[in-house]
């Protein structure tokens, strides 16, 4: 039973850790890019406010690592640029929508990356 808990503390201690650096290491780092357009958005007029939006998404979509699969796309509309597989509608292996059950884990199972 020791020996488990020991193990159990060093586990929650080492989740921890590795949270807490991966939420503030970031944080702390000068010179973030996105920073930068954030302190223009305020002051800047309509357009430019636009502009800045399209430059937030664009790191969005090339820097987080995440596939949006929670989304209610029922129409067979996907970016198809980086990850191939959809289901269309010559190929409906499963609904387009991905959260419903068990379609999500049959999409998560056909999606790839193009660019590997």
């Amino acid at each position: 039973m020791r020996f488990v808990l020991r193990r159990l503390g060093f586990f929650v201690l080492t989740l921890w850790a590795a949270l807490t650096l991966n939420f503030f290491i970031p944080r702390f780092m000068p010179g973030s890019s996105l920073d930068a357009l954030f302190d223009q958005y305020p002051s800047a007029s309509d357009a430019d406010q636009v502009a800045i939006i399209k430059k937030v998404e664009k790191y969005m979509i090339d820097d987080v690592p995440v596939i949006p699969t929670t989304e209610g796309v029922d129409w067979f509309q996907y970016n198809t640029s980086r990850i191939g597989g959809w289901p269309t509608p010559d190929d409906p292996y499963a609904q387009p929508s991905a959260f419903i059950v068990p379609d999500g884990e049959q999409l998560l199972l056909h999606i790839y990356d193009k660019t590997i």
